[in-house]
């Protein structure tokens, strides 16, 4: 809950930067050992995680400027070369991009490389909500608690971890900042939660690629479940997000259903196919 991570002389490192970079190292570390499993070279995978960094940081940014732009008010420049404004579910669909046209110009199937970037890109989440809490951006809203105690001690200097009775039990105050009314009273961690779902994410993903039925199984798991997880997280959420139907549905509720029922049709298919291949007989030379 302190931005700033240490200093370089007059320049600051920040945590958010600093979860980023981390997320992004294991990230494609993992994606190739689990790569080479499926036979992808180390060199493709890494250079494929570059171009998914690239496009994912692009359509993350190009969705917050989507839902934050007002031409009125600010100016492109402003919004677009923010140092804050990245959306996850713009990332996902921006990397989904890359993998698709990487893929087919460079010949790798596509849903085997899926497969073995899906419980990286968990993983990647789980860094980048701790990089989010580390900020105290995508926090929730008001928890309730009627008493509550510091369990973080003093160690965040912004604020502080407490615990209270009944759900979350363990909330966020903070201490300054541009929260308006939500200073000083509880919070749901909506940054901890989703970083601890990642994390799970990431090593039930990461059983599965094991564990798989068919090409495909365990991006479609990925996308199924973390849309499920963000539409729950979305209820909870205190910060400004783009809502509609007065404000009942938020703008990533919307994109998590869509993402749900296509992860569900795309299982179902990619499912059927598998006893078609190993049933049809060999071609006649």
């Amino acid at each position: 809950m302190d931005p700033v991570a240490f200093k370089i002389g007059s320049l600051a490192i920040h945590w958010y930067g600093v979860f980023m970079a981390l997320g992004m190292g294991l990230g494609m570390w993992t994606a190739s050992l689990r790569g080479r499993r499926d036979g992808l070279t180390v060199d493709r995978v890494s250079d494929l995680f570059f171009w998914i960094i690239v496009c994912g940081l692009v359509g993350a940014k190009l969705l917050y400027v989507i839902d934050e732009w007002n031409p009125k008010t600010q100016s492109l420049g402003s919004v677009l070369f923010s140092r804050s404004g990245l959306v996850f579910q713009g990332a996902l669909i921006g990397s989904a991009v890359a993998v698709l046209f990487y893929t087919r110009r460079h010949g790798m199937p596509l849903w085997s490389t899926l497969d073995a970037l899906a419980p990286s890109i968990a993983l990647g989440y789980f860094f980048g909500r701790l990089g989010c809490f580390s900020s105290g951006c995508c926090h929730g809203s008001e928890c309730g608690f009627d008493h509550w105690h510091s369990v973080s001690g003093g160690l965040f200097p912004g604020g502080e971890v407490v615990s209270g009775h009944g759900f979350p039990w363990i909330a966020l105050v903070f201490k300054e900042g541009g929260l308006g009314s939500l200073h000083g009273v509880p919070l749901y961690p909506t940054q901890l939660m989703e970083a601890l779902g990642g994390l799970v994410m990431y090593l039930g993903l990461a059983w599965l690629h094991k564990n798989r039925r068919f090409p495909g199984q365990v991006f479609v798991a990925y996308v199924i479940v973390y849309s499920v997880l963000r539409f729950g997280i979305e209820f909870l959420r205190g910060d400004d997000i783009p809502r509609f139907l007065n404000d009942r549905v938020t703008q990533g509720q919307v994109i998590s259903m869509v993402l749900v029922a296509g992860g569900i049709w795309f299982w179902r298919r990619l499912a059927r196919e598998v006893p078609t291949k190993v049933m049809d007989p060999e071609p006649a030379e």
